[in-house]
């Protein structure tokens, strides 16, 4: 018996991998989560031996999710279940240690071959990929003389501006409102910006954006420093 462990911030994902695995007998589903920080406590408990695992869920990006699974359940086969057809994102996948890498679109038949193949202890990659051609990125070489990088000038003008309403603990659907982006689009800048500056929670969020003079620490959620940007349509480029 195969035991299989789901964490899917949508309801709907859930309920069909639920009933997607239940035509295998040989599959047993022992749990289920909606954000990152429940999976990696779950699975820590559970110990699955398969992790479907979506790329963005709340608080955690699946990466980040899937690097602390390495290290609490290191005999957990993960699948990343994704939209992301970006070479990239499969890249990162299996640098923090995923086993497979399928679509959302793709087949029951090939979930059902996927988890066999990591099972056998394979890598296995769903059509368009192949894997003996993705080549994983190799760490990028600094120069000592150079100054760091500030983290705040890797996000985008869009993260920027969902990092200041998070701060403010507007939540994705009004972010998602003021920016004119769907919520789950809003959510996942929140989830890019927090990996970007290795953020782990909303308490991290809000004391970097204090730290950073981007939100005074005054009242129950803070408020704007009046010097930080206005959401505008001139400043709602991505």
């Amino acid at each position: 018996m195969t035991t299989i462990f789901i964490s899917d911030d949508e309801h709907i994902t859930r309920l069909g991998l639920k009933l997607i695995l239940s035509q295998k007998t040989e599959l047993s589903l022992i749990g289920e989560a909606n954000d990152g920080p429940e999976t990696v406590r779950m699975v820590e408990q559970e110990k699955p031996n398969v992790l479907l695992l979506d790329l963005v869920l709340p608080s955690m990006m699946g990466f980040d999710v899937a690097r602390q699974v390495r290290i609490v359940s290191s005999a957990t086969k993960i699948i990343v279940l994704s939209s992301y057809d970006a070479q990239n994102y499969v890249s990162e996948a299996l640098q923090a240690g995923v086993n497979g890498y399928v679509l959302k679109g793709s087949t029951p038949e090939i979930l059902f071959e996927v988890i066999r193949t990591v099972m056998n202890g394979k890598r296995y990659l769903c059509p368009p990929f192949d894997q003996n051609v993705i080549d994983l990125p190799k760490p990028q070489r600094t120069d000592s003389n150079e100054p760091p990088k500030d983290l705040i000038d890797t996000l985008t003008k869009r993260e920027k501006l969902v990092l200041q309403l998070a701060a403010e603990g507007i939540n994705s659907t009004d972010i998602g409102s003021r920016l004119f982006i769907s919520p789950r689009t809003a959510q996942t800048h929140r989830a890019r910006l927090m990996r970007k500056l290795g953020l782990h929670s909303q308490t991290d969020l809000v004391m970097f954006a204090i730290r950073r003079g981007l939100l005074r620490p005054h009242g129950p959620k803070g408020r704007l420093n009046d010097t930080s940007p206005q959401v505008n349509e001139t400043a709602m480029g991505k």
